[in-house]
């Protein structure tokens, strides 16, 4: 009897201490998204760890990036698009997971970056591209929808994901998004492929997003919007 009860006990403890693996029960469902208008500076930075600061060593190369109010033809501007969204689970279904596993509950059916004023906007979406030299960043000022600066207080380079262009961001979100796992952890940005500003013939006031998503039956679409001011 105590031998059984010893095996029940080493099953019962083994069973917790194996990780279920149950992403595949939960979807995202996209609630809200930023946009904001971000530079890129000249300089790189090095960022150190606390332990990499107190024992001399040389930490990490990365790439500096500031959001800025200015469209400022001389430096080198992108935009950083940040995603929120519930996790949704199939009716009698249970998650436990990281991240859900089944990607978007309702797909992205379009995406629109425009810089507006005067009430006209000029659409930039074709103009942006990813940077695939680019691996890791630094947040040398920060300011987006629902964070601050100290969400990014852990002294670390942040991943980039590169993607060629919008087109080849939603095709990933809407397909593959476990390839991302945390879409919700992401900074997605890309910078402008040509100067825009040489063909707005109004003053800018605001960078927007327009990003259209469509249920299962791509009948029903809902839109989640985003500005961020331009001075």
């Amino acid at each position: 009897m105590a031998r059984f009860s010893i095996v029940i006990l080493s099953l019962f403890f083994s069973s917790c201490l194996v990780p279920r693996n149950l992403t595949d029960s939960a979807y995202y469902n996209i609630k809200e998204s930023s946009v904001r208008l971000i530079t890129k500076s000249d300089k790189d930075t090095i960022v150190k760890t606390t332990y990499e600061s107190t024992h001399n060593l040389p930490g990490s190369k990365c790439n500096l990036f500031s959001v800025t109010n200015t469209l400022d033809s001389s430096s080198k501007l992108g935009i950083s698009i940040r995603l929120w969204a519930d996790i949704v689970k199939p009716e009698k279904s249970t998650y436990y997971g990281n991240y859900p596993k089944l990607g978007l509950l309702d797909k992205i059916h379009s995406l629109k970056i425009a810089i507006e004023g005067d009430n006209r906007e000029f659409n930039i979406t074709s103009l942006i591209r990813g940077d695939s030299t680019i691996k890791e960043f630094f947040w040398g000022k920060y300011d987006s929808k629902g964070l601050s600066y100290s969400h990014y207080s852990s002294l670390n380079c942040y991943l980039l994901p590169f993607f060629p262009d919008t087109d080849s961001l939603l095709t990933t979100l809407n397909n593959r998004a476990g390839k991302l796992e945390r879409i919700t952890n992401y900074d997605f940005i890309f910078w402008f492929d040509k100067n825009p500003i040489s063909n707005i013939d109004f003053k800018p006031r605001y960078l927007s997003l327009t990003m259209t998503l469509s249920d299962s039956t791509s009948k029903q679409f809902r839109n989640i919007t985003d500005k961020w001011k331009i001075e």
